[in-house]
């Protein structure tokens, strides 16, 4: 399982019709006032984020900057434990939402320390 915990990570994600999602990482340990900035793994990829889905409501906040290109999470870290997600993008009117499990047995989460 892939884990991040520097400040402010970036986790790189990759989509195709085909294949699904991938991300660089899948677990992130976060801090109060830090941030995850999801981008996309390919820039030339013509997809847009639309929403980090479980981290939409408190103690997270999404937005989305660059036409999609980017969504930042940002963490008010008011509760500690573990925040499963999923990502949901568009890609040519369509939309994908990645599945519940990143490495095969665990979901991508953000683990509030």
């Amino acid at each position: 399982m892939r884990v991040c915990n520097e400040k402010h990570p970036r986790v790189r994600v990759t989509f195709t019709p085909a294949a699904g999602f991938t991300f660089s990482c899948c677990n992130v340990e976060m801090s109060e006032g830090d941030i995850i900035v999801f981008v996309r793994h390919d820039t030339k990829s013509d997809w847009r984020f639309v929403n980090a889905n479980g981290l939409d409501k408190s103690p997270f906040r999404c937005e989305l900057e660059d036409d999609g290109r980017v969504l930042i999470v940002t963490n008010d870290h008011s509760k500690t434990g573990p925040f499963p997600y999923t990502i949901t993008i568009t890609d040519n009117g369509t939309r994908y939402t990645s599945k519940t499990e990143c490495d095969r047995t665990h979901p991508p989460m953000i683990m509030n320390l």
